[in-house]
């Protein structure tokens, strides 16, 4: 198995490939809508990580076990990282303009607060 993290860690087309089915994973409409129990499981970090390991794992871990959760961590991390970057921006520009941002989801019915006009819709 270390022969093959080896290989694998000097081959960049095997980076790049496991990297985009990564990133492949998080497009919007890349996959049906799934159930609602999964949507439930789903909002778990671990779950999160584990469905990703397994998508790397396939896509071109070529069945290596430390060279996927290497690589999976990786993405996982930056995407982590990008959140934790995104709420920093959020909130600074919200202190420079005095206008609080908040994500709305259009596809509630039941929109009671709509006088909040000062609000902006990301």
């Amino acid at each position: 198995m270390m022969q093959k993290t080896a290989e694998l860690s000097k081959n960049p087309l095997a980076w790049k490939i496991a990297i985009g089915t990564a990133l492949l994973a998080y497009l919007p409409n890349s996959f049906p809508e799934a159930p609602n129990w999964w949507k439930d499981l789903s909002n778990f970090r671990l779950c999160n990580f584990l469905m990703l390991w397994v998508v790397v794992y396939q896509g071109n871990g070529r069945a290596d076990v430390i060279w996927t959760t290497v690589v999976t961590a990786i993405v996982y991390f930056f995407l982590i990282f990008t959140d934790i970057l995104y709420d920093l921006l959020k909130q600074m520009y919200s202190s420079v303009t005095g206008i609080q941002c908040k994500i709305v989801d259009d596809d509630d019915d039941d929109d009671d607060d709509d006088d909040d006009d000062d609000d902006v819709k990301l």
